[in-house]
């Protein structure tokens, strides 16, 4: 295995801070995304960003890994690049309160189906299929 030097450290550190950069926008247009989930394709397109949102941690673990292994000391994060993890913190983070927000709503919009559900067989008598309702028109 050939050494590694000062240059290679440099340029990993670079190769993480871009992919911290795609992490950021990715975590942007996933929250974008959150802002208009109205659409039948958000799981789809969410599934996406998540997708992509799992490569480029997995680029990042990789790059790390590697500097580790050629200096530990020199491994750790600049400012700049803590600057950007916070903000990614943030972008995630609403995200999440985004998503237990729909969470919660869909919860709701289920118990009011379920609700509305019970009213309408205690009035109709839905639930019985066994019976065939007839209809007399005693006008006639």
């Amino acid at each position: 295995m050939v050494p590694l030097d000062h240059k290679d450290i440099l340029f990993l550190a670079h190769q993480r801070h871009e992919l911290y950069l795609k992490l950021l926008d990715c975590s942007t247009r996933q929250l974008s995304l959150m802002a208009g989930r109205e659409g039948n394709d958000f799981p789809s397109l969410f599934e996406c960003e998540a997708k992509e949102w799992n490569q480029i941690t997995k680029e990042i673990e990789y790059i790390q890994e590697q500097m580790n292994l050629i200096d530990p000391e020199k491994s750790s994060a600049s400012d700049s690049l803590l600057d950007l993890m916070k903000m990614i913190e943030q972008k995630v983070e609403a995200v999440q309160h985004s998503l237990s927000e729909s969470a919660a709503d869909t919860g709701a919009d289920l118990r009011s189906v379920k609700n509305q559900r019970k009213v309408m067989n205690a009035y109709y008598r839905l639930d019985q299929n066994d019976q065939i309702p007839l209809y007399f028109d005693h006008k006639k």
